[in-house]
């Protein structure tokens, strides 16, 4: 018997389809038994079954939920946001509500609207809290506080303070009654599996044996007794092997300058946020899993495929090439590419350009050891297009001269004149000075570029400019000019600009005024 009315009866039954979260709630069979009812000992199984019938015609309801998804993190991405998809496959199965309310006593928490699995995005926030946590204590072992009682005694227990910028920066705080307090800047979906299982078995009936019922219910004041017999109790669970999709998004907030309080928990997401928030959904998939039962191994993951942010552009494969170039040529090419396409101000065409010219420059200047003569200078140095392309990077300049130093004191009856020419030719632009041996250094024509406008030139990011406190109102026509290629680079001239990037933008160029009408 079904303690419901015959005819919603007759409608959840009605061709096997409808809500799988309303039927799994309602449909429980019980038996007759003289003046009692008692739950049918194969319910579970039967709910399985019929679950499973149920979701199978539920495929494009679920690609809908996966197309809206992905439109929230396509149009994030277009606006300069950053966004994470994982697709990760069950290493163990997935349960998820078993205390929640249910005739069966174990029941399992279902979307409402559509009837699915899902893992509710304010769970996947308190797994990757937690998996926050450990990052923390695996990273930055000082964080980690011995806990004290009001006080001041030592609780024994071990604690990282909810307060760590980390956790403040991604999660919130905890306390949100304070003056200060902040909401966290990932943004979490519900995550709902990738695909319904082709053989139409998303769920599967488990078992758990408690053999000693009687000492947990309470119902006997001696220890557990090896004597009771164990009582099975089934229960749901989604497959292993099925795979799950969590996709979160940042949802920055208001910057703050890099002198005010707490600057780096407003500071704007970057590389390595993108890099941790990873890290933390590989701990959280493989050691902490997720539902209930995950400390006897339910609910782990394995990750199987990452997508961020640039996977979500239109200019993302283009990124991908760039981040896997291996030599000066193809970067040329990659950028003229880019040129071309009018991607200049796209969401992190400009600090990628920036990452890849950094690891490139690097690669070379790891070759100049291998430099003993004067023919590979001028082949490697002098006659090269790559080494003109690099030769304002930071520290490249310096390695180069050494080199010259290097061959020139190893063959000292064979360097010649026009040889200190070419060399000091090279390294003008830099403004470093190249002296002959052994005799007065000669003055380069050019002055070298003051210790400022240098400093100005190897400013990384706006935020390191903030830190630097320059007086933009004290600066010469060199240094400004300077600084305004710096602040092109990072985008302060767009009109989209963040924070004070726009503010500093107005008082340059108020600036550059200034020493045009002074004729400076």
């Amino acid at each position: 018997m079904f303690p419901i009315p015959d005819t919603q009866k007759t409608l959840f039954e009605h061709g096997g389809r409808g809500n799988a979260s309303l039927y799994f709630s309602r449909m429980t069979a019980w038996n007759e038994i003289g003046q009692s009812v008692k739950k049918s000992d194969n319910t579970i199984e039967i709910l399985g079954v019929a679950i499973n019938k149920r979701l199978a015609s539920n495929a494009d309801v679920l690609n809908r939920i996966h197309e809206r998804q992905t439109d929230i993190l396509k149009t994030t991405a277009l606006q300069g946001g950053m966004v994470w998809e994982l697709t990760a496959t069950l290493s163990s199965p997935f349960v998820s509500g078993l205390g929640s309310g249910h005739p069966t006593e174990t029941g399992f928490i279902l979307d409402r609207n559509t009837g699915l699995p899902c893992i509710p995005a304010s769970a996947i926030k308190g797994v990757l809290r937690l998996a926050c946590g450990l990052h923390i204590e695996q990273t930055e072992p000082d964080s980690v506080k011995e806990q004290r009682d009001k006080n001041g005694q030592s609780t024994g227990q071990w604690e990282i303070p909810d307060t760590h910028p980390l956790f403040r920066r991604y999660f919130g705080d905890t306390d949100t009654g304070k003056k200060d307090s902040v909401r966290g800047q990932i943004a979490f979906l519900d995550a709902f599996p990738a695909a319904l299982p082709q053989d139409g078995r998303l769920f599967k009936t488990d078992i758990m044996n408690p053999h000693f019922g009687k000492y947990y219910a309470g119902e006997q004041e001696q220890g557990p007794l090896e004597t009771e017999s164990p009582i099975p109790v089934k229960f749901l669970a989604v497959n292993s092997g099925v795979q799950f999709v969590f996709r979160c998004l940042a949802l920055p907030l208001p910057e703050r300058a890099a002198d005010e309080p707490d600057a780096g928990v407003f500071s704007p997401f970057d590389e390595q946020d993108e890099k941790k928030v990873q890290a933390l959904f590989e701990i959280a998939c493989t050691r902490l899993g997720f539902g209930g039962k995950t400390s006897v191994g339910y609910g782990h993951l394995t990750a199987t495929a990452m997508k961020t942010t640039a996977d979500f552009t239109e200019w993302g494969p283009w990124l991908r090439k760039l981040e896997h170039a291996q030599d000066w040529a193809t970067l040329n090419l990659l950028q003229n590419e880019q040129e071309a396409a009018g991607w200049k101000n796209k969401p992190g065409i400009t600090g990628a350009l920036q990452a890849a010219r950094k690891r490139l420059c690097e690669n070379w200047l790891h070759t100049l050891d291998a430099i003993d003569d004067w023919g590979k200078i001028c082949q490697r140095i002098l006659d090269s297009k790559e080494a003109e392309d690099w030769r304002q990077e930071e520290g490249v300049a310096e390695a180069v001269k050494a080199v010259f130093e290097r061959v020139r004191s190893n063959f000292p009856k064979k360097w010649t004149k026009e040889r200190d020419d070419r060399c000091r030719e090279w390294l003008k632009p830099t403004g470093i000075l190249w002296s002959n041996p052994g005799g007065p250094d000669e003055i380069d024509p050019v002055p070298p570029a003051p210790e400022l406008e240098k400093r100005i030139r190897y400013l990384k990011n706006f935020g390191e400019y903030i830190s630097a406190k320059l007086d933009i109102a004290a600066l010469t026509l060199s240094e400004a000019q300077a600084l305004q290629e710096q602040f092109k680079k990072w985008g302060c001239h767009d009109k989209k600009a963040k924070g004070d990037k726009p503010k500093h933008w107005q008082a340059l160029q108020k600036r550059l005024r200034e020493l045009k009408e002074q004729g400076t």
